[in-house]
């Protein structure tokens, strides 16, 4: 049997980790994004976008347009051609699934939009490794791309 002097410091010890971990959880909080898609009348392309809100004290970044690249890990550039692109990229940089919706866009069309989110303790953080072809040669190559011989 333990001693009361051993079960005081293992209920102490106990009682740190809980805190701690409550401190965690609570400085993390969670960021939203939804992809956004239609097919574009007359022309059977579907129109992809990201949106990450409008007011930039709470969104992880700006959103990214239909006709905005996005880099990949290696440095290549392509557009979200569809829902599942869009997905699989974001789910790739730890965005989660949470919810899907279609709502009308005018009279024969329909927009679906898939929300996701992402656990983070800073935009930054939530927004990391999601660069568009602009942002992307703006922080690696200062605006001015290499020349090739």
């Amino acid at each position: 049997m333990l001693k009361p002097q051993k079960l005081t410091l293992m209920k102490k010890i106990f009682l740190f980790l809980v805190l701690c971990l409550c401190i965690s959880a609570a400085s993390a909080r969670r960021y939203y994004c939804v992809i956004k898609g239609y097919d574009a009348a007359f022309s059977g392309k579907r129109v992809v976008w990201l949106d990450f809100g409008g007011h930039s004290k709470y969104r992880a970044r700006p959103s990214i347009g239909e006709n905005e690249k996005v880099a990949d890990e290696d440095g290549k550039f392509f557009k979200l051609r569809s829902m599942v692109d869009a997905m699989n990229y974001l789910s790739a940089k730890g965005w989660v699934l949470q919810q899907t919706y279609s709502t009308a866009l005018g009279e024969h069309s329909m927009m679906d939009c898939w929300v996701l989110y992402k656990d983070a303790e800073t935009p930054e953080e939530a927004a990391e490794g999601i660069l568009t072809q602009e942002e992307f040669e703006k922080k690696f190559y200062d605006g001015n791309l290499p020349k090739l011989e």
